[in-house]
């Protein structure tokens, strides 16, 4: 099998799952080559905003890490998006991506062999899929206006969030008339709602569980199968349990609702072509765990848990990946 992986080297960390992953399907027997292009380099800006077949791309030929990487990728060879090339692609490509290059890659590969299928990132990766789960998630609405973000508000404590952020960006808080921005600023809501005005948009508004206090739990998922699960928690004085925000996190297995949560809304991801997602819980004030956040484009959290296990979760997750490919 020739694999080609497509990220961006400049939004790495030397935590960052790529090198796990990759490093591991380059190991695996059954992969013939492994080829990487990085969208963190000028040559390839045309392929990323779908304006051409060809890149330039790394052929791996040796394991890769984090401090020797981007030199190796300045070096690579220019190659062709074509199925002779290439048996699947693996997508480990943070936003923000070009409005075109989901549709160019779906036009000019085998969707089907695509990981995950661009089409069904685009469906799962707004805010608004989880309107479609709402069984497992906390009371949510899409809110238009002011006035919509008033109404839902006065029912209780809400976070709004923009649809298409990520991370923990861009998130907001409200809690009767205090208004919290991320964790950079608090304001009246009469301040906020002015604010609003100058720039209106859509959110999707969902209840704030005060038990977020009790940890924001990441579950990995790859073809139905838990690899790694890890409770995040907020940093001293946030609200906010990412750990690009601060958080910190410990190994934690999943409950009998996650486990329930996870059966029931795996038919529908897999028929939209997602193979791994990463599901995020919190608890609700009677204790239960519901969805908080679904990723299905950069999913995180592996490389962490393959350090505090001392599982091999690399090699899981390529001999899943292969197996779903073939």
């Amino acid at each position: 099998m020739k694999v080609l992986i497509l990220t961006d080297h400049l939004k790495h960390s030397d935590s960052n799952s790529f090198y796990l992953i990759a490093n591991s399907l380059y190991e695996h027997k059954e992969v013939e080559s492994v080829h990487v292009v990085s969208k963190g380099i000028e040559q390839n800006t045309n392929f990323f905003e779908g304006k051409s077949k060809e890149f330039v791309a790394l052929k791996m030929k040796d394991f890769i890490e984090f401090e020797s990487f981007k030199n190796q990728i300045l070096e690579s060879k220019v190659s062709s998006l074509d199925r002779k090339n290439f048996d699947s692609i693996f997508l480990r490509l943070p936003r923000p991506i070009h409005p075109d290059f989901f549709d160019f890659l779906e036009q000019n590969f085998d969707p089907n062999r695509i990981i995950n299928k661009p089409s069904g990132i685009t469906k799962t990766g707004s805010k608004s899929f989880l309107l479609e789960l709402k069984d497992y998630c906390p009371p949510m609405k899409m809110v238009h206006s002011i006035e919509e973000i008033y109404q839902f508000k006065n029912q209780f404590p809400i976070v709004l969030k923009p649809l298409e952020e990520y991370g923990g960006k861009g998130l907001v808080r409200i809690d009767e008339d205090i208004v919290y921005i991320g964790n950079e600023e608090k304001i009246e809501f009469s301040a906020f709602a002015k604010r609003y005005a100058q720039n209106p948009i859509t959110y999707l508004a969902m209840k704030f569980l005060r038990n977020v206090t009790k940890g924001d739990k990441r579950i990995v998922v790859a073809d139905g199968k838990v690899l790694t699960s890890a409770l995040r928690f907020p940093g001293e004085g946030s609200w906010l349990c990412n750990i690009s925000q601060g958080g910190s996190s410990k190994i934690e297995a999943i409950t009998e609702d996650e486990k329930n949560i996870i059966e029931a809304i795996n038919p529908l991801l897999k028929k939209e072509g997602i193979f791994l997602y990463g599901l995020d819980t919190l608890e609700e004030d009677d204790g239960t765990r519901v969805i908080s956040e679904l990723n299905t484009l950069s999913v995180g959290g592996i490389a962490p848990g393959a350090i505090a296990t001392g599982q091999p979760l690399g090699d899981v997750l390529a001999k899943a990946f292969i197996k779903y490919i073939k």
